[in-house]
């Protein structure tokens, strides 16, 4: 067996010889195994030219790595020895990386602490190892960046965001869907695997890195953008949909209107209580009371409202 690691970094005497000798030694008995990033791969011609030439050789095919799932990741887990394998932190390691082995092994010391913010924000970028966040800055390189300006918007949409609501916030057709093609190729983003039209990161940390970087002043106009757009298509007839417009004009209420924001959360903590959902009602009516410093006009009266409707939660 001849194993030959990191293909996407050799140079071209390299891949030519690698060529070379898989040609000549295809009747012997000698399996040649070649790993290599096909991200990467297809950005060069040589690279892609080469490695199609092999692969048109009978008897060659190519592999498809996919991440470990998470009773895979599970094992993993308890194997490490970094804790107990339990479902639950395999389930947020999966949703983080990908399943992707690399980012699980830098990821596993923190796994404590990813743990214990389950449910709340993703772990910021900056907290992360420099590998993890050196090898998601690796995985953008070569995306033009128009798509990463569309993938920003996507990022601050969350990890799962629409074809349309991408096309509302950029009122771009054909770039958006240029966007979305080029970061599938490079498999930034994938389809969702049951709502048709609906993209996701294929690592929320790919997402978390885009998000993290963006200025305060971009992220919260980004926000109100993303919120309008929701509002223009959600109607008032879904809880999740009232509530992600009232997340996102809260978020960017620094760019928006301060009486918009506060109106968006109060009918999502309103529709939240009437579904009995009420711990999301006493966020939504929390969020509230704090924009209604921004108030003017009635400041102390509608604080008073405001307080009544979270005590009764």
């Amino acid at each position: 067996v001849l194993l030959i690691d990191d293909v996407h970094r050799a140079d071209r005497a390299s891949l030519l010889l690698i060529e070379f000798v898989a040609k000549q030694l295809k009747a012997s008995r000698l399996l040649i195994v070649m790993t290599d990033r096909d991200m990467e791969t297809q950005r060069s011609e040589v690279h892609s030219a080469v490695l199609g030439s092999i692969l048109r050789e009978v008897g060659a095919r190519a592999v498809l790595l996919s991440g470990l799932t998470s009773s895979a990741i599970e094992e993993f887990i308890h194997s490490a020895g970094a804790a107990p394998g339990d479902a639950a932190s395999a389930q947020i390691l999966r949703e983080l990386t990908g399943g992707n082995p690399f980012f699980l092994t830098q990821l596993l010391p923190l796994l404590g602490e990813l743990t214990q913010s389950a449910g709340r924000d993703r772990t910021p970028l900056l907290s992360l190892p420099g590998t993890v966040r050196d090898a998601i800055g690796k995985q953008l390189e070569g995306l033009s960046e128009a798509t990463l300006q569309i993938l920003r918007i996507a990022a601050v949409a969350g990890r799962d965001f629409s074809e349309q609501l991408l096309r509302l916030v950029t009122r771009q057709i054909a770039g958006t869907a240029h966007a979305i093609e080029e970061s599938s190729s490079a498999r930034i983003v994938v389809r969702h695997p049951s709502v048709r039209g609906v993209f996701r990161f294929s690592h929320a940390l790919v997402r978390d890195a885009l998000y993290e970087r963006l200025t305060p002043l971009v992220r919260s106009a980004l926000h109100w953008r993303v919120g309008e757009a929701l509002r223009s298509v959600a109607g008032n007839e879904s809880e999740s949909q009232l509530i992600e417009v009232a997340h996102h004009f809260y978020n960017g209420v620094d760019q928006g209107d301060a009486v918009e924001a506060l109106d968006a959360c109060v009918a999502a903590g309103g529709l939240a209580s009437r579904t009995l959902a009420y711990e999301e009602a006493v966020v939504q009516y929390g969020r509230a009371i704090e924009l209604a410093s921004l108030y003017r006009g009635g400041e102390e009266v509608l604080r008073c409202d405001l307080h009544l409707m979270l005590g009764a939660e």
